[in-house]
């Protein structure tokens, strides 16, 4: 039986910080769940990457922990990832963001690409302009009472299949407390587009995107690949729930681009030290 990830706290910088944990293996990869998502989102993926051969960190910074020192945005969360490896003694990681997650994995690449060995950005993009979901989720959320059933609705459509009712009672319970949350990480989002800045990104980079994707077009895939130079452009049969509806997928693609790609013997000898 493979071990599910196991939960735990650290502080980082005085900020109480939730985690999943998994493995103790040489290669570092820290996870950034999306808004509107939990951290359980990354548990299916991280139970796919082998134990002995990677050492995996997924930070909750929306349900189960203090609020970041730049607030709940995108670029709180980027700084916060930061303190977190900081804490961790991590020198260097695989940064792999989802959603709203992908675009603080962005703004951690141009801020500390030395700290990267790797970066994934899961059905994301550089911009907000474009998103098909976008103007309603942040309408709806900015109200003073949340209409009644938006967020069921709002999680079941980032599905291209029904999800499963386990997962979705389990998210509607954890993120049902935190609306104030998940709305100032979204508006955040709409202040930063950068298009104009991926071409300095020199960290190798792997863009995965979703064909079914009701919010995110796979054109926002497209473009960060294209910007990014020499990222490459994975394409799933999916949702905008990468990480629940394809796990094993994502966890393929991972292994391959860390094992070819993001890791050197010189990158793995420093993670042994």
């Amino acid at each position: 039986m493979v071990e599910p990830a196991a939960p735990g706290y650290l502080v980082a910088r005085a900020v109480r910080m939730a985690f999943l944990a998994r493995g103790t293996g040489p290669r570092h990869l820290t996870f950034l769940p999306g808004n509107l998502c939990t951290v359980h989102s990354w548990s299916e993926v991280l139970r796919r990457l082998p134990e002995p051969e990677y050492r995996c960190l997924a930070v909750d910074y929306l349900v189960g922990s203090d609020r970041p020192w730049g607030g709940w945005t995108v670029s709180g969360i980027a700084d916060l990832t930061r303190d977190v490896l900081d804490t961790s003694g991590v020198s260097r990681t695989v940064l792999v963001g989802h959603s709203a997650g992908g675009l603080a994995a962005l703004l951690f690449a141009l801020r500390f690409p030395e700290r990267l060995a790797g970066l994934v950005v899961v059905a994301s993009g550089a911009r907000m302009t474009g998103h098909r979901t976008f103007d309603g989720l942040a309408e709806a959320l900015s109200r003073p009472e949340v209409p009644q059933g938006f967020l069921e609705r709002a999680l079941t459509g980032m599905w291209s299949v029904p999800p499963p009712v386990e997962v979705l009672v389990r998210d509607l319970g954890l993120l049902g407390a935190v609306r104030e949350r998940m709305r100032d990480v979204l508006l955040s989002c709409a202040d930063y587009d950068l298009r104009g800045q991926l071409g300095s990104l020199s960290v190798p980079t792997l863009v995965c995107q979703a064909e079914l994707d009701r919010g995110r077009p796979l054109a926002h895939g497209q473009e960060l690949a294209e910007g990014i130079p020499g990222a490459q452009l994975v394409r799933f049969d999916t949702g905008h729930m990468i990480p629940l509806e394809d796990p094993a997928g994502l966890a393929h693609a991972l292994r391959v681009f860390v094992g070819t790609d993001a890791w050197d013997e010189e990158t793995d000898q420093r993670e042994k030290r």
